[in-house]
């Protein structure tokens, strides 16, 4: 209507101010232009009052919330239960409950959280936004009539996250100790090592007494020392490596430390240099009684 009068205003000040100075075919061409932009005009006008007219939701009724941003959840009441009847959200999350009723006369109830909708009939559906502001368990139920004591109820559940986080935290730390406590009992409790040598196994006199047992096969002395040893591994401490070394063809080793016999054997540090160096020995304890 607005642009339609809008048109004859324009129209009656045309005539009104003389265009009359122009040809009279010349004015007729000049109506006939507005004219026509006057109906597109008023199209337009029209189309965009249709669009502005159709309804968003026709099962939504008026005061309903619609497009909010957050979690949205969709709750089916019927007589006399809810679907879902237990939700689960974190704490201050922004939820918008979608209510819809397929059966009866129900409404959506949170008492502790001050979350209520309106009363609405078979086929309807309403909305209620709310901030979970409390951790903890809250029922839900309709409260019409007696239908909440009929079991029309739910359960919502607010999680801290929080509380969550620090309790994952604590869970994460136990082990970590509890592990660390085992592999220490279990280290002090392994026993020492009877091995061949490699130069790698030299770092283990960082912590611990490293022999070197300058080993032949054809040497009886040398069969004695060794059976011993390995009927005794259980018994080696804890702190002690023996190291075998093949007598025959470790001549760099056998130079380094002077060995001229078998069977003799020699206490190392880490870097390989020698603490005390004795001949002899058939038993695991003869080593112990020389070590430094």
């Amino acid at each position: 209507m607005k642009c339609i009068f809008l048109g004859a205003f324009i129209t009656g000040m045309m005539g009104c101010f003389g265009i009359n100075l122009i040809n009279k075919n010349m004015k007729y061409k000049i109506f006939f232009v507005f004219a026509m932009s006057l109906i597109m005009i008023g199209g337009g006008c029209n189309k965009v009052s249709k669009e502005a007219s159709l309804p968003i939701n026709p099962n939504t009724e008026a005061g309903d919330v619609q497009n909010i941003d957050g979690l949205r959840i969709e709750v089916e009441g019927k007589n006399y239960s809810f679907t879902p009847n237990v939700i689960t959200i974190n704490k201050g999350e922004t939820v918008t409950i979608d209510f819809y009723n397929s059966q009866g006369f129900h409404d959506f109830v949170i008492d502790k959280l001050n979350v209520k909708t309106k009363k609405i009939n078979t086929g309807n559906k309403t909305s209620v936004t709310f901030v979970a502001n409390k951790a903890g368990e809250f029922e839900f139920y309709c409260s019409v009539g007696n239908h909440r004591a009929q079991g029309m109820v739910g359960k919502l559940i607010v999680k801290d996250i929080d509380e969550q986080v620090a309790e994952v935290k604590v869970l994460e730390e136990v082990p970590v100790v509890e592990e660390t406590i085992v592999v220490e009992e279990i280290l002090q409790n392994l026993p020492g090592t009877y091995e061949v040598y490699s130069p790698e196994k030299l770092a283990l006199a960082k912590e611990n007494n490293v022999v070197l047992f300058f080993h032949a096969a054809w040497c009886p002395t040398c069969r004695r020392l060794e059976s011993n040893l390995n009927k005794t591994l259980d018994d080696i401490p804890t702190d002690l490596n023996i190291l075998q070394v093949n007598y025959d063809d470790a001549n760099d080793l056998r130079k380094k430390y002077s060995i001229t016999y078998q069977h003799t054997l020699v206490q190392v540090d880490e870097k390989g240099n020698q603490i005390t160096k004795w001949t002899g020995g058939s038993d695991l304890q003869s080593i112990l009684d020389k070590l430094k």
